[in-house]
């Protein structure tokens, strides 16, 4: 896939110096003479994944092999990054989405498994005997992409109640605690999915707030102190950085091409 998408940028610079050629030619002198007159027709663009392959946002899911084994049904794949910029290492934090749960279309029925965060394979649990020619189909069904993340979070003082910030994600003010000319107030992060808020934090808005720092406990608490005497009433804070936003998707994927090789 990486000589088709060489391909594909050469053939943009190619396409793109001669557009300039052409304005250069008709931008002082007017119209060209009739027998001038380019008679070059564009073709239609081609694809450059395959049917089997499933484009998710900045990526691309390519599928390797689809093999039954003795512990199941076993599909490898890799991510390839769309765009040069994201190239890095092959894991999912430098493609910025990888897949969640999947769907083994079967003679005896859907079989769900999930591929977990940063693994490049999903392993299907079915019945003892099972052999490829009862599978029908293959179905990517949820997704998690990085996105970024800037939300308020301005509860009461004495509100202890979780806040919806994002997705999968809630806050809740677990301590506020009268200082010498300010205040502390301890925040607590919390995600469906452990690794959804590993790079969320949390910061005061407005004047009088230090930098905030991450509690010492190793937890997704946040403590943050105000400097200016009486703690505002609701307490200005926002949530900010970068977390995964769970998509749902129903992909058929070309099983035969994967089948074979």
């Amino acid at each position: 896939m990486r000589l088709r998408l060489a391909l594909w940028a050469a053939g943009g610079i190619v396409l793109g110096a001669a557009a300039t050629l052409a304005i250069g030619r008709t931008a002082g002198g007017g119209d060209p003479p009739p027998d001038a007159a380019s008679t070059t027709t564009t073709e239609p663009a081609p694809m450059w994944f395959e049917p089997q392959e499933i484009v998710l946002g900045p990526a691309v899911i390519v599928p390797e092999s689809l093999q039954v084994m003795n512990s199941g049904v076993r599909l490898d794949f890799r991510l390839e990054p769309i765009t040069p910029a994201s190239r890095g290492p092959d894991d999912a934090v430098d493609t910025a989405v990888f897949p969640d749960w999947w769907t083994l279309l079967t003679d005896e029925g859907p079989i769900a498994a999930r591929s977990a965060p940063w693994t490049r394979e999903v392993l299907f649990d079915v019945p003892d005997g099972f052999t490829a020619d009862r599978i029908r189909g293959l179905r990517l069904d949820s997704s998690w992409l990085l996105a970024p993340i800037r939300a308020p979070f301005t509860p009461d003082a004495d509100d202890r109640s979780r806040h919806d910030i994002a997705p999968g994600v809630t806050a809740e003010v677990a301590l506020v605690q009268d200082q010498s000319g300010g205040a502390l107030v301890v925040v607590d992060l919390a995600a469906a999915d452990p690794f959804i808020a590993d790079d969320l934090a949390v910061q005061g808005t407005g004047a009088g707030w230090r930098p905030s720092t991450p509690n010492v406990s190793g937890t997704t608490r946040w403590s943050l102190l105000y400097l200016r005497g009486a703690l505002p009433d609701p307490i200005p804070m926002e949530v900010l950085g970068t977390a995964w936003m769970p998509r749902t998707h129903s992909i058929l994927l070309d099983v035969g091409a994967i089948l074979d090789g």
